[in-house]
C-alpha cells in the first residue's frame, strides 16, 4: 500500500515500539477495514477527523488469521463464516461480486413494527445512496430502476409489473475498485486514518456508573503486541459474525440489564437460500441472453433482476438469470481480474491464454464496440431464486465458555448455531412454485423449463449474506437503534449486516454502506458537542 497524505500504516508491534506516541486522541476508532471499515473510515476523515482504523489481517488478504476467527458448528456448517470470509485490508471485497443494490420498498411490505423499522431502513438507504455511489465514483443516475425504463423497455417492464415483480437493476463496481482498499489510497484533505495491522480488537474498557461508556478498547497481536487504543466514538465494523462476537463481548462486561437488547443478541442470524428453479433452452436461451445479459455503462457493468412483490407474513426474495460461460477465454478473463481485485499474480495454466486469444478478441469488441458482455455460443443459462430465510432463535451466534479453549489472543470462541430448517425448505417450495406461475404469466419475458427438486437432497446454499443477529430497530428488544447506536451503552455504533433484521430482497452490502454514509453524516454534525 503507497504511502499517501493523511494516512499512516503500521502493525500493531511497529505501533507499540519504545518511543512511539499514546494511541489516543481519535476522534473516532473503527474496528475492521472490510467494506465498512475502509468505507466509513474514508467517510469520516474525509470530514476531517482523525481516525484510528484496527484491522486484524495484514495489507493482503487472506482467509484467516492465526486461529483468532475460527469457530465450531454444533449442528450444519454456516459456509458464510468460512468461504464467505477474508481478513486484511478491504476484508472480504478482495473476492465479493461487488453488486449494488439497494433494499427498496419491497422489503417494507409488513404492517406493525418490522414493517416501521424496514422503511426506516429503506428511507435512510435513500437518503444516502447518492453520497455513497459518489463516493465509489459513479457519476450516473442513482434510480436503480432507470435501465428498465430504456427506449422499447417501458411494454415489458408494464408486463413484468403487472405479473408481480418489481423490476430492478444492480451495479457492479469495476475490478479496479471492487476491493474498496482503494479507498486508504486516496487519502484526505482534511482529517487522517491511521491504520494498524495485525491488530485483534480482545477487550472493552468501559467507564461504569450511570450509563456506561465505551472509553478504550484492548488490541492485541496473536504475537504478543498489545496497545489500548483511546477514542471519543468506536465504530464496530468487522463483518456480521464478528461484529456480533464484539457485541458480545462488550454485552459481557456490562451489569446485568444494562443492554436493553441483550435478549436478541447474536439471535435471527439469516442469509439468502439459493436454489436454481429453472432453465433457458433454444430460443427462449437466445431471449434471455437478448434480455439480461449485463451491459456497460461509463465503465461500470450493470445487471437486471427481477424482486418479488410479497405480502405482509411473506418471505422475500429475488429471480435473476444466471450465464454458465465455460469456455477458455471466459475463464482466462475471470482469474485475471480476479488477481487485480485480489492483488495478486493470475494463476494460468500453460496455454491458456494462446487458447482464450479469439474469445478474448470477441469479448474485447462486446466490451467497448457494443457495452455488452460476450457470452460464448455454448454459454447456458438458468433461472436463480434467492430467498431470505425467516428470522429463527434457533439460529444464532454465541460464545463458547471459557474452559473450551480461548484463541490466539486470549478471546473465547465462537459457536456459529445455523441450519436450513423445514420452515426454509417449505418457503422455497412455496415461494419457487409462485415465482415460476409470474414468470410465466409476463408479458415480454423468455420460457423457462422448471428444473424439478428433491429439496431433501439438493440443499440450496447460503450466498453469504448474513443478518440479523444485531438487530436494528425502534422497540425494547433491538441491539441496535435505527441511528446505528448500541442500545444501552454510550459511544458504540455498528456498520454491519447484522443489523438488518432479514435478508430481504437485496445483497445487503451497498445498503450497509449507505447506512455507513448516513452515520458518519451524523457523527461529524456532534463532532465537538
Amino acid at each position: 500500500m503507497p504511502p499517501v497524505r493523511g494516512l499512516r500504516v503500521r502493525t500493531l508491534r511497529e505501533a507499540t515500539a519504545a518511543g512511539q506516541p499514546p494511541l489516543e486522541g481519535y476522534d473516532a476508532c473503527v474496528i475492521g477495514a472490510g467494506a465498512a471499515g475502509s468505507f466509513a473510515a474514508h467517510a469520516l476523515a474525509s470530514r476531517g477527523m482523525r481516525v484510528a482504523l484496527c484491522e486484524a489481517g495484514v495489507a493482503r488478504c487472506g482467509p484467516s488469521v492465526a486461529d483468532c476467527f475460527d469457530a465450531s458448528f454444533p449442528e450444519s456448517v454456516y459456509s458464510g463464516a468460512r468461504d464467505g470470509r477474508a481478513f486484511g485490508f478491504g476484508g472480504s471485497t478482495s473476492r465479493w461480486g461487488a453488486l449494488l443494490i439497494p433494499h427498496s420498498a419491497t422489503d417494507a411490505p409488513a404492517p406493525g413494527r418490522a414493517g416501521e423499522d424496514w422503511r426506516g431502513i429503506v428511507g435512510e438507504i435513500g437518503r444516502n445512496a447518492p453520497a455513497a455511489l459518489r463516493r465509489l465514483r459513479w457519476g450516473g443516475t442513482t434510480d436503480f430502476t432507470q435501465l428498465w425504463m430504456q427506449p422499447g423497455e417501458l411494454a415489458r417492464r408494464s408486463g413484468v409489473s403487472t405479473a408481480g415483480f418489481v423490476p430492478m437493476e444492480g451495479l457492479y463496481l469495476p475490478f479496479r475498485r471492487k476491493n474498496l482498499a482503494w479507498l486508504f489510497e486516496q487519502g484526505s484533505t482534511s482529517g487522517s486514518i491511521e491504520v494498524l495491522s495485525g491488530a485483534v480488537a480482545a477487550r472493552w474498557i468501559v467507564r461504569q456508573g450511570g450509563a456506561p461508556v465505551v472509553e478504550a478498547v484492548e488490541v492485541r497481536s496473536p504475537d504478543g503486541a498489545s496497545a489500548i487504543i483511546r477514542a471519543t466514538r468506536f465504530i464496530i465494523a468487522a463483518g456480521a459474525l464478528e461484529s456480533t462476537r464484539l457485541v458480545l463481548d462488550l454485552s459481557d462486561t456490562l451489569p446485568s440489564g444494562a443492554m436493553p437488547g441483550a435478549a436478541a443478541l447474536g439471535r435471527g442470524l439469516g442469509d439468502h437460500l439459493s436454489i436454481s428453479i429453472g432453465d433457458f433452452e433454444g430460443d427462449a436461451l437466445a431471449e434471455a441472453r437478448a434480455l439480461f445479459a449485463p451491459s456497460f455503462a461509463r465503465g461500470w457493468m450493470r445487471c437486471k433482476r427481477l424482486h418479488l412483490e410479497r405480502g405482509a407474513d411473506e418471505p422475500r426474495g429475488f429471480v435473476h438469470p444466471i450465464f454458465d460461460d465455460r469456455s477458455v477465454a471466459f475463464a482466462v478473463a475471470k482469474e485475471c481480474l480476479q488477481a487485480l481485485q485480489a492483488r495478486r499474480l493470475p494463476r494460468l495454466r500453460a496455454g491458456d491464454a494462446f487458447a482464450a486469444t479469439a474469445g478474448a478478441a470477441r469479448m474485447a469488441f462486446a466490451r467497448y464496440a457494443r457495452q455488452r458482455l460476450h457470452l460464448d455460443r455454448n454459454c447456458r443459462a438458468h433461472l436463480q431464486l434467492d430467498l431470505e430465510q425467516r428470522p429463527s432463535d434457533e439460529n444464532r451466534i454465541e460464545l463458547a465458555p471459557a474452559h473450551s479453549g480461548m484463541d490466539a489472543v486470549g478471546r473465547r470462541r465462537l459457536v456459529i448455531r445455523w441450519a436450513i430448517r423445514p420452515a426454509d425448505l417449505a418457503c422455497i417450495e412455496s415461494v419457487r412454485a409462485q415465482a415460476l406461475d409470474r414468470w410465466s404469466r409476463a408479458s415480454g419475458l423468455p420460457a423457462v423449463r422448471p428444473r424439478k427438486i428433491d429439496l431433501g437432497a439438493t440443499k440450496p446454499h447460503d450466498a453469504y449474506h448474513p443478518v440479523g443477529t444485531l438487530r436494528l430497530g425502534s422497540d425494547d428488544g433491538a441491539v441496535v437503534d435505527p441511528t446505528l447506536a448500541l442500545r444501552g451503552v454510550e459511544g458504540v455504533w455498528v456498520v454491519s449486516t447484522a443489523v438488518f433484521p432479514s435478508a430481504g430482497t437485496a445483497n445487503p452490502t451497498f445498503s450497509m454502506l449507505c447506512l455507513a454514509e448516513g452515520l458518519c453524516e451524523r457523527l461529524s454534525d456532534r463532532r465537538g458537542r
